[in-house]
């Protein structure tokens, strides 16, 4: 963590200035419910919404029909753990989909000619995460991450 990240989140952690701030904060809320101030209401963003249960027997039989754990986090704005617990709970057998020995090999030859993890993934019709998993059970060395700008 770079020393800019480190003073950045002393700076806005620090409880002891948040205090009065927040003690601020709910005095105006209370006057405002006081004098019966009406603000609209505000929505959970939607990768926070809850399924109904119509939605999570919808969801298990999309994924029975085939669809991945990330096509479903789109389908229904929720995240991709949150997929994959509701399945989970629901009893659904989960698919494991690491990549086959042939594709490992090609993973580390595109590996080996620079190509980031991301891209090889994607010429692979993998997440990168799983083609580094992949590499890693294989033997193969990650390079250091390139410093974004």
């Amino acid at each position: 963590m770079s020393r800019e990240n480190v003073r950045f989140l002393r700076h806005h952690s620090n409880l002891a200035t948040a205090g009065p701030a927040l003690s601020a904060l709910l005095v105006e809320a209370q006057a405002e419910v006081e004098q019966g101030v009406d603000r609209p209401e505000v929505s959970p963003p939607a990768h926070m919404r809850k399924l109904s249960e119509a939605e999570k027997t919808e969801l298990a039989r999309d994924y029975l029909l085939g669809m991945t754990v990330y096509e479903l986090a789109e389908k229904y704005s929720i995240q991709r753990q949150t997929a994959s617990r509701h399945l989970r709970q629901m009893g659904v057998p989960m698919r494991q989909r690491g990549l086959k020995e042939e594709q490992i090999d090609r993973a580390a030859q595109l590996y080996a000619e620079g190509l980031t993890l991301k891209q090889v993934g994607a010429s692979l019709g993998a997440d990168s995460s799983t083609v580094r998993l992949a590499l890693l059970r294989r033997g193969v060395r990650m390079r250091e991450p390139v410093a974004r700008r």
